[in-house]
């Protein structure tokens, strides 16, 4: 993930200014010390002078509104009266992290009358917040010393997750083909997905867009093919249908690129000799995730962007279904047709032809593999009626012994935190779709904050 950028809003009192003046330079140099720690943990800080006064605020806010930034830091340095600050706060345009932190750590034992003054920004804080919260003004706080708590630690997780939402309220998805005919549970009409998300989405246009095909020369289809054959197990010899295939691979990525896509979706019943794609994109689907750029099947718009967003903080992301339940050992068998983050796989993956019967485009070729073991969670965003549903659920991915007849399949063992009956009992009460992702090495915290942030109601099944 990019560097996220955040402002720093400093909070001060006129008062300090008109009474004790002295005070502003060791307030300076606080200030400057906050900003080299927040630097210190790789954030790019966009700093503003301090503010005490309406004016000031204004003129802050106007300057972080115009730096698009991914959230904003507060930062009380003493105490700093509500009325002067909240008409500006509540015109910002990026998420409130409020850094509730004072200078010293141990006042508690030394309770020196000098230090009283310096260490009162929680005062700020809770004359801030209160009115935050009644004028419905969403905002995250973190709290503790700079120097002997994990604070810092904390703050990272709600900036990262500010740098998520931010990216999927802005996100451009692609769809091949359209919805797949009869599926309901992921659906949602583009519309509402921009005007409650952002999300815009771009259809793949077969008129004009297969012109791309004529931008793909035969060195491209040679270097792909000569990397497949360096990073994949090959099953067969080459022929037609895998040259289309690679074609129909560069194809999806060149448009991919033209549109600066964070994700796409493909309808396979839909790609036809009529259409111009030379085939299903299934192995693009799979190269693409391990890319960065996310991808759901069937259409799904809604998954693929939030495929697209983890990726960007979680590299190691896969869109995924859940097949079949393993009652006896407690696990869920995820796969799909021919759809993984490849980079995810346990050793070399495979690339084999799959029998296209939905298709006269021909024989399809696929990349398969075994996700590899490891802790990992299920992501599942659900439309309701209103709003939205994220479903969290903690888990390990575990290994089971090879088979040869799953060495042509997508395969998966997902073992849920909570027992497998539980699990589904409760994923399907909270009305669970049946695409989701599935994110090795997720911060839980993280992925709680990023649904918070974006609106979602958020269910942990742990």
């Amino acid at each position: 993930m990019n560097r996220v950028r955040v402002g720093l809003l400093p909070f001060y009192l006129k008062m300090h200014d008109d009474y004790f003046p002295e005070r502003r330079a060791e307030a300076k140099v606080y200030l400057n010390y906050v900003i080299s720690k927040l630097k210190e943990k790789g954030l790019d800080v966009f700093e503003t002078p301090i503010c005490s006064e309406k004016r000031e605020f204004e003129a802050a806010v106007d300057y972080l509104n115009s730096n698009n930034l991914d959230a904003v830091i507060t930062l009380h340095i003493v105490y700093s009266p509500s009325l002067e600050s909240i008409d500006s706060l509540m015109r910002l345009n990026a998420p409130i992290i409020v850094l509730n932190t004072t200078p010293d750590y141990d006042f508690g034992e030394k309770r020196i009358s000098r230090m009283i003054r310096p260490n009162i920004g929680i005062h700020g804080v809770q004359d801030m917040c209160s009115m935050l919260n009644r004028n419905k003004i969403k905002y995250w706080v973190v709290a503790g010393h700079i120097d002997y708590s994990d604070v810092l630690d904390r703050l990272l997780i709600y900036v990262n997750a500010a740098k998520m939402a931010k990216l999927m309220k802005t996100a451009k998805v692609g769809i091949i083909g359209g919805s797949y005919k009869g599926m309901g549970d992921f659906f949602v009409a583009p519309e509402r997905l921009k005007k409650e998300i952002g999300i815009e989405i771009i259809p793949f246009d077969f008129e004009n867009d297969t012109k791309l095909l004529n931008d793909i020369y035969q060195d491209e289809v040679v270097k792909e093919i000569k990397s497949d054959l360096e990073n994949y197990s090959i099953s067969f010899q080459i022929d037609k249908d895998y040259v289309d295939t690679v074609k129909a691979c560069l194809l999806t990525r060149k448009w991919i690129e033209k549109n600066n896509l964070i994700g796409f979706t493909a309808n396979f019943m839909a790609i036809t000799q009529e259409t111009g794609f030379p085939r299903m994109p299934f192995m693009e689907a799979s190269k693409a995730m391990a890319r960065g750029v996310g991808y759901a099947g069937e259409g799904d718009t809604l998954t693929a962007a939030l495929v697209g967003t983890l990726l960007h903080a979680y590299p190691q992301t896969s869109f995924t279904e859940m097949f079949c339940p393993g009652w006896s050992d407690n696990t869920i068998f995820l796969s799909h047709m021919g759809e993984m983050n490849i980079s995810l796989c346990e050793g070399k993956p495979v690339i084999a032809k799959m029998n296209m019967i939905f298709s006269d485009t021909g024989d399809v070729v696929c990349a398969y593999g075994k996700y590899k073991s490891g802790e990992a969670a299920i992501v599942n965003l659900t439309p309701l009626d209103k709003g939205y549903r994220m479903i969290i659920a903690p888990g390990v991915i575990v290994r089971k012994p090879d088979s040869e007849e799953l060495k042509y399949r997508i395969e998966g063992w997902f073992r849920p935190k909570v027992s497998v009956v539980e699990f589904l009992e409760k994923f399907s009460i909270l009305g669970g779709t049946h695409h989701s992702a599935v994110c090795y090495e997720a911060n839980m915290q993280e992925l709680i904050v990023l649904g918070e942030m974006m609106g979602f109601e958020v269910k942990v099944i742990d």
